[in-house]
């Protein structure tokens, strides 16, 4: 049967999409992961991530990798890029979580949070794509990356991926809630989000229930996380994908929650009249008044807001910058959709809420073929914003750039990045222009028209103390990521015309490397379709091994007597017999030398003597008695050294014993001829009958000092 040809495009689109991954331009869009920094790093986990893949007949398609889950992904503030001109996918490194590929160890998780401090990260939370699997990870399980050390000295430490465990009744069955992390408080936050009934398991499509809690982990303790469930307020209501922001205010800071939705349409879940009443009716006010979270206190509160509103919005993404002197903290969101229909627009415009005076500001309105929403933000530096992955609408709509860069001074996106080229935080003039003071802060409108309760009032006046870490500037990378000649066309996959060369010569070999296993399989199925070999093929078998029993010599060797050679073969009329004993091969330091076969047909019994020449007794006939050892036709063997009666045969028929061949007292195991081996005219007889060999002088030593063939095994365990 030919091999599928199937089997061989499938091999050679897998070998292509690695390419595409490893040489750029592979990323079409990531959707819905969890992302964090530490230190010079951005880290990103989960989500769907899809590929965009160029075809060697041309064009190219869309494929989801599966495998994505395996890995953490990292990108380099250090890089230097173009966005208009470099490899962006060529920026991303990975960390294998799991030594494989994705499993049930590690997989695919849609949405949770990743909380994350200046020594390690957390993954919590997210959905799952619906399965039969009893194994994934149970419901207080979870994953760290621990990347730099604190606290307690541990000789024994590296930078790995460990598993984690929760606690205080904390549950990894949650979703689209609103993650943030504050790393000078070691602290990390989950709020509201998605969970199933009676706190089930998550799967897309089969949450259908908001989540009324704050989950808490306090990460002070390297690789020990201690967890808290707290119940939101009932005047907090319940939501799906806000924004929380932690900002720098009184003791412990304070969290911001920003817009989400009541109902969230996604592309297998659409929604009902009803659910699109409810939300276009309560989700706008999401954006109206924000509920804060003062840490220290433990006590919620909420504030009205006033400005340039944005409209409803859900996965969108948020950083904050503080002003110099602290008198206005600025919170930036971009991108995002209503919610209300998969299909629905999304937006590329940027908004800025300014605390203590809870003043929105429009920044930007931005391009529609920019618009994005399940995509990530964080800081580069105090005046730089990046904007990472997310998705357009379809999953097979690619993002014009998986990164992008947003000036947080200037309120415009920025083709590049170079890590040597940053400033202070500078206030935007369009929110001067709204809380007064200038670039450096001196904000004249320090409150809202009027204070929902006064206690937020000092809750704002209150200024945070302790020091926040940062870990710019950066070091420029020794080396850039590879740059193009030319730029992309936007609306076709984006793959560099350079690569061609490259991909012809991989197909080359993928083609040939195909080829030869079909030549393997289809050689190997015609053996095992074959008849059995016939008596002359066996017997051509047995001569090409009593050639090499008795010594064929080399290629051009021509001093072997009068023996003739064919093909390899020895014909055996040739040979001598006294070559079993004359060989010229020693013992000595060699491999074991088989004995030569015996080539009689008949046993050989010793010639009668006057103490073995008695008649042969005759057998009993089958089904009559045993015959006793005084019957007349029963006899005895006399020995020559006892020649007394010798005892009764006990066997059912009496006769003389097989004279056997005897073999040297020096050999250590039991010889057979070779031939009976050779011709398997003992097989039934003797179906585990050995072959013969001569011993092994005491000079002749294996180096692996053992037999041939004799191997051990030592099955290594790992740690997975």
């Amino acid at each position: 049967m030919p091999l599928d040809t199937s089997f061989v495009v499938v091999a050679l689109w897998v070998s292509l999409t690695g390419l595409s991954w490893a040489e750029g331009y592979g990323i079409c869009n990531w959707d819905r992961m969890r992302v964090n920094t530490i230190r010079d790093k951005v880290y990103i986990d989960g989500g769907v991530l899809w590929q965009n893949v160029p075809l060697p007949t041309g064009g190219d398609t869309q494929t989801r990798d599966v495998d994505a889950a395996a890995n953490l992904y990292y990108l380099n503030f250090s890089s230097t890029f173009d966005t208009t001109k470099t490899n962006l996918t060529a920026l991303f490194g990975t960390i294998s979580k799991t030594g494989g590929a994705a499993g049930n160890r590690a997989p695919e998780y849609h949405d949770g949070a990743m909380f994350a401090n200046e020594g390690e990260l957390i993954l919590y939370g997210g959905a799952l794509d619906e399965t039969d699997s009893s194994s994934e990870p149970h419901d207080d399980e979870t994953m760290r990356y621990e990347r730099y050390q604190y606290g307690p000295q541990r000789d024994s430490w590296s930078p790995a991926v460990y598993d984690g465990e929760l606690d205080n009744d904390v549950t990894r069955y949650i979703t689209s809630g609103a993650g943030v992390s504050a790393p000078s408080e070691n602290l990390g936050f989950y709020f509201s989000g998605l969970h199933a009934e009676n706190w089930g398991p998550v799967y897309d499509g089969f949450v259908n229930e908001t989540s009324d809690r704050l989950i808490t982990v306090d990460m002070s303790s390297m690789g020990d996380g201690t967890w808290s469930n707290r119940t939101l307020p009932g005047e907090i209501q319940n939501r799906i994908n806000a924004e929380a922001v932690w900002i720098p205010v009184s003791t412990s800071g304070a969290l911001v929650i920003i817009g989400g939705v009541t109902d969230l349409a996604t592309a297998g879940d659409r929604l009902n009249d009803d659910q699109k009443k409810r939300s276009s009716a309560t989700s706008p006010s999401f954006m109206q008044t924000v509920p804060v979270y003062d840490i220290a206190a433990d006590k919620w509160y909420l504030q009205n807001t006033t400005g340039e509103t944005p409209p409803m919005l859900t996965q969108f993404c948020s950083v904050y910058a503080s002003a110099k002197d602290q008198s206005s903290h600025n919170i930036y969101i971009y991108g995002g959709f209503d919610g209300l229909d998969a299909s629905n627009a999304r937006t590329d415009d940027v908004y800025v809420l300014s605390l203590p005076s809870f003043t929105w500001v429009k920044l930007l309105s931005g391009d529609a073929a920019h618009a994005r929403s399940t995509h990530r933000c964080v800081k580069a530096y105090p005046d730089q914003m990046w904007v990472v992955g997310g998705v357009k609408i379809a999953p097979t709509d690619c993002l014009d750039d998986i990164i992008s860069v947003f000036n947080l001074n200037t309120g415009k996106f920025q083709n590049t990045y170079d890590p040597t080229k940053y400033s202070e935080y500078k206030v935007p003039d369009m929110v001067t222009a709204q809380i007064g003071g200038d670039s450096s802060g001196g904000a004249t409108k320090t409150a809202p028209k009027s204070w929902t309760n006064a206690s937020l009032a000092d809750v704002f006046s209150s200024k945070y103390t302790k020091t926040i870490p940062t870990s710019w500037p950066y070091q420029p990378a020794d080396t850039n990521a590879p740059v193009i000649s030319e730029v992309p066309n936007k609306g076709s996959s984006g793959f560099p015309s350079w690569a061609g060369g490259i991909i012809g010569a991989v197909l080359g070999v993928a083609l040939l490397a195909g080829a030869f296993v079909f030549w393997c399989l289809r050689q190997r199925r015609k053996n095992r379709q074959a008849p059995p070999p016939a008596k002359s093929v066996i017997s051509d078998r047995r001569s090409r091994i009593m050639g090499w029993v008795v010594g064929v010599p080399k290629s051009g060797d021509t001093t072997m007597d009068d023996r003739t050679v064919f093909d390899g073969d020895v014909d055996e009329s040739k040979i001598d017999p006294s070559d079993a004993t004359t060989g010229a091969s020693p013992e000595a330091m060699s491999e074991p030398v088989h004995e030569m076969p015996d080539r009689s047909t008949v046993l050989p019994v010793e010639l009668p003597t006057t103490y073995n020449n008695n008649p042969l007794p005759v057998p009993n006939p089958p089904g009559s008695p045993a015959l006793s050892s005084t019957a007349g036709s029963q006899t005895g063997y006399v020995s020559p050294m006892c020649p007394a009666t010798p005892e009764p045969v006990e066997s059912e028929f009496a006769g003389r014993p097989a004279h056997h061949r005897h073999y040297s007292s020096f050999s250590s195991s039991d010889a057979f001829p070779i031939a009976d081996v050779l011709h398997g005219e003992n097989t039934e007889r003797n179906p585990h009958r050995q072959t013969g060999v001569s011993d092994i002088s005491e000079m002749s030593v294996s180096s692996e000092g053992t037999r041939v063939n004799h191997t051990s095994e030592t099955t290594e365990e790992t740690r997975s």
